[in-house]
């Protein structure tokens, strides 16, 4: 798209609708999928709407899919085209074992060649969430919403949209020493373990921005 379109605009709201599936209702029954986090080897910074000399512009995504410490969901291939935009959000719960966390994540475009190619990234520090320093209690339940850059795109038919999640994205964001503070400490960061927690009051909700038909 070469400029933002004055057409209407409605919302999609896709659920995380099972380990790995975005749909349009939720799961059935509650769902929790962990994953652990070591601040020593972050998911790393593969592309993006970021300025050398970080890696930049639309690369490949898709081996972060590969990555124990990232969680990876998809639509399937798309029955319809799907025009994006504005700002895509991402509403879920979590629990960590510690007093702060990072929360980032990716929306990629997967064609069915191969490959999962950027359109939009978000992150938010936890303890930030409200605007305001707010430490995590380990072990209980946090809600987070996690909001993207803006973006402007046309997913075809056929293609898969992606939403990948993580504790991290280095160098592109400061790596959390999960300690509270912000200052970065090799030796006291320690592995963080993270649950995304998927249940009838808790639905982890990805809401897109897509121009009316």
């Amino acid at each position: 798209m070469d400029s933002w379109s004055t057409a209407p605009r409605e919302t999609t709201r896709l659920h995380v609708a099972g380990a790995g599936r975005l749909g349009a209702a939720a799961p059935a029954e509650p769902l929790e999928l962990p994953w652990t986090y070591d601040p020593a080897q972050p998911p790393p910074t593969l592309g993006g709407a970021n300025l050398p000399p970080l890696p930049h512009g639309p690369r490949d995504h898709a081996a972060l899919g590969a990555r124990k410490d990232v969680l990876v969901f998809s639509t399937g291939p798309l029955k319809e085209a799907l025009r994006l935009e504005g700002n895509a959000s991402f509403t879920f719960t979590f629990r960590c074992d510690a007093p702060d966390c990072d929360c980032v994540a990716q929306l990629c475009d997967a064609p069915p060649g191969g490959g999962a190619f950027p359109l939009a990234e978000g992150a938010v520090r936890a303890r930030l969430r409200n605007g305001r320093a707010e430490p995590l209690h380990p072990g209980e339940a946090t809600r987070v919403t996690l909001r993207f850059r803006a973006t402007a795109a046309d997913i075809a038919a056929g293609h898969e949209l992606r939403l990948y999640l993580a504790s991290g994205g280095w160098p592109r964001y400061a790596r959390n020493p999960h300690t509270g503070e912000d200052q970065w400490n090799g030796k006291e960061a320690k592995p963080l373990h993270v649950t995304l927690v998927v249940d009838e009051q808790n639905p982890a909700l990805l809401e897109l921005p897509r121009l009316a038909p």
